[in-house]
């Protein structure tokens, strides 16, 4: 169709993720989503596509139901074509296929039955792209999609032909592809509204008939740092509006509108991409870090826009090996899904099993999965939020499945065996690949897992906590802004050589204390902690569940291996949320002297709530204080708000140690310290003679505190 108007297809992206508190949901509302909305309304002729996810939606629904009521008659007045995706905001790609097809349905009825409005387009989560997703989209009703210009600078098209929209295919099966314009993704909404439509003017001396997209996070218009006040106190939004209406040469159009009215600029193949950063993230960290190096020495030789097209990092499934605690949730998911299609199977009626696959399918919002500008996987309550949507799943899927369960299989994809066992009262993960080790551990009556504590690494971005100051009065881009939120971070920068599951054994060297074992500044003389242990034996012994580890290891003082024998009895009854580890150890050579430090970290989510606190015999502590306590049989962390209680305890008195486990990671506000989890070292100083063993038992239950 011959135009002579430059066209603008302008989409936004609402969401919010799962387990984000309450307040601020509320303060997104107030601050982006509502004033948002009235302000379009205020211009009618402007044309919109909007995309909300499933968790915001739900959120709204609940507590603004008015705001669905004036979308349904921006809709109904053909103002805004409703983008679908996945409901609950999955990488559609990171999901089993079926449960992808599943949320983009849920999102597609859902805009039916509340808008009456036939979706047939997606926002694409995060952008993420693989080759094999038209097949998806296509069994889901989707006609089109949009990506960022990156991914066709990848598919080697050159920047001069990236305008409309494209065609790809998979076996046939079609998707319609629009590109994000880069220049503006990054000028929307940070640069003067006169500026942004001389550029879309100058695509009119560049291209026939041209139609640029943007497309981005709503949260760019009023929650980022500084936005507020920007697109609404000086009013960008409605300046920006009012150029567009003005213009005379320029009109927003939705997607559909172009899809039924212009043939595609071409057909083209995308590799597996996303958006540059994406790939930045996502990689290792020293690949990283000579990626940003990289980028860096081009732009300021001038020669990145020539060469970005063939430079490339790494792809979203990179965070399940960067971060093994992303690959811990998602596999949860995976079993989550599995046994939630079982059970539906096995009563498709059953209200429990249709509850299950729902709790399952929100489990799988995307962000606690990743890290990368937003803090992502280092906020535990996001963590929380998604994984206890999953246990919920399993939780009801159990009841028709049958329990207990005890398998012996490769629960987290890494070629090796792992222990999984469901109880009605406990889910654990034992690890004999990694220190015969407790991988999970999760109270089902609450859904929270006692060991859900991130790893201290260092990040690609952790050489820039420097202040940098907001210029010219016009808000920066998220992805320019560079500050901390406290003075001192860089004293925090400690970085563990080991993960941080628990039940793991560390043989120190007799000069360590609790100060140098925090800091992971001590003398390691063992080779258990991330070493593979051989099973013994995993099975049901009456009412008890009993799994038993061996490393024929050593302890290497001076340098020089003693062989020790390190061996590990697991033992869970059936009847109550427990469980008790027996540590033996053998002594083979000359005399050793040592201390076992026997370690756990614990979360309760919050570092210094008077709801939470650790307490050892009479004293109370916070879970972010450190502390040691000589020949201590028993000790706990309480929890209030879950109504949980976790107790240690051991006929044989040990040393306590307890530090937090804090670390600084990046997000939209700023550098910040987060609160992870808090370490406790059950420690005994040994002297062995050859030939001698000694075996350290201690039970951990939880209960609740009501």
């Amino acid at each position: 169709m011959q135009n002579d108007k430059i066209r603008l297809t302008f989409g936004i992206h609402d969401h919010q993720p799962v387990g984000n508190f309450g307040h601020v949901l509320e303060d997104a509302y107030e601050k982006c989503y509502r004033p948002f909305l009235e302000i379009l309304k205020l211009h009618p002729t402007i044309r919109t596509s909007l995309h909300h996810s499933g968790c915001l939606l739900e959120w709204i629904e609940q507590n603004h139901p008015e705001y669905v009521d004036r979308l349904a008659e921006l809709v109904e007045n053909g103002q805004v074509e409703i983008l679908g995706g996945g409901f609950y905001e999955p990488i559609l790609s990171a999901v089993p296929f079926d449960d992808a097809v599943e949320q983009l349905t849920l999102m597609n009825d859902w805009a039916k039955r509340r808008l009456g409005h036939n979706v047939r387009g997606i926002w694409l989560t995060e952008r993420i792209w693989e080759p094999s997703l038209p097949v998806l989209l296509r069994q889901a009703g989707v006609e089109f999609t949009i990506v960022d210009e990156t991914h066709f600078r990848f598919a080697g098209i050159p920047k001069e032909k990236i305008i409309g929209y494209y065609v790809t295919e998979r076996h046939g099966y079609t998707t319609a592809i629009f590109p994000i314009d880069r220049v503006l993704r990054y000028k929307i909404p940070f640069d003067m509204p006169d500026k942004i439509v001389a550029y879309l003017r100058d695509l009119k001396n560049r291209f026939n008939n041209p139609v640029a997209t943007y497309a981005d996070d709503g949260e760019k218009f009023g929650v980022w740092p500084e936005t507020y006040e920007w697109v609404y106190g000086k009013g960008w939004l409605e300046k920006f509006l009012t150029a567009v209406e003005e213009s005379g040469d320029l009109e927003t159009v939705h997607f559909s509108t172009v899809l039924d009215n212009d043939p595609p600029t071409g057909r083209m193949y995308l590799p597996t991409a996303s958006y540059h950063e994406m790939t930045e993230w996502s990689l290792p960290v020293d690949a990283g870090i000579e990626l940003n190096k990289l980028h860096q020495e081009a732009k300021r030789d001038g020669s990145w826009e020539h060469i970005s097209p063939f430079i490339r990092g790494g792809f979203w499934d990179n965070f399940l090996s960067k971060y093994q605690e992303a690959n811990r949730l998602h596999k949860r998911m995976v079993r989550a899904s599995r046994k939630t299609v079982a059970a539906l199977k096995k009563a498709p009626q059953d209200p429990a099993a249709l509850a299950a696959r729902r709790d399952a399918l929100r489990g799988q919002c995307n962000c606690a999965y990743w890290h990368g500008l937003f803090g992502g996987l280092y906020l535990n309550y996001l963590r929380r939020g998604v994984a206890s949507e999953l246990y919920a799943a399993e939780k009801k899927a159990d009841q028709i499945l049958g329990l207990p369960n005890l398998e012996t299989v490769d629960h987290d994809g890494d070629g090796v065996p792992e222990i999984v066992i469901d109880t009605p009262h406990l889910l654990v993960v034992l690890k004999p690949g990694y220190g015969g080790s407790v991988y999970e551990f999760v109270d089902r009556r609450t859904g929270h897992n006692l060991t859900d504590v991130l790893t201290r690494r260092r990040e690609i971005y952790h050489d820039k906590i420097t202040i940098t100051p907001t210029t010219n009065g016009q808000p920066k881009s998220i992805h320019d802004i560079v500050r901390t939120k406290e003075e001192g971070l860089a004293n925090l920068l400690f970085y563990d050589w080991f993960t941080r599951y628990s039940s793991l054994d560390h043989f120190l060297a007799p000069w360590s204390n609790a100060a140098s074992f925090a800091t992971c500044r001590y003398g390691e003389l063992g080779d258990f902690i991330n070493q593979p242990f051989r099973v013994l034996r995993a099975a049901r012994e009456g009412d008890e569940l009993v799994v038993e580890f061996e490393r024929q290891g050593g302890l290497y003082p001076g340098g020089v291996k003693t062989p020790v024998t390190l061996h590990k009895r697991f033992v869970i009854p059936l009847d109550r949320a427990a469980m008790s580890v027996a540590t033996t150890v053998t002594n083979h050579g000359g005399d050793l002297e040592f201390w076992l430090a026997r370690q756990w970290n614990l979360t309760l989510l919050a570092a210094d709530a008077p709801d939470r606190w650790l307490a050892v015999g009479e004293k109370q502590f916070k879970m972010n204080e450190s502390g040691l306590h000589e020949s201590v049989s028993a000790f706990a962390v309480h929890d209030d708000w879950q109504n949980l209680r976790a107790e240690f305890r051991s006929p044989d008195p040990f040393e306590l140690w307890h530090f937090p486990v804090e670390t600084v990671s990046q997000s939209e506000g700023g550098f910040e310290r987060t609160y992870q989890g808090t370490a406790v070292a059950l420690s005994n100083r040994f002297f062995l003679r050859q030939g001698e063993a000694r075996t350290l038992t201690v039970e951990i239950s939880m209960t609740e505190r009501r």
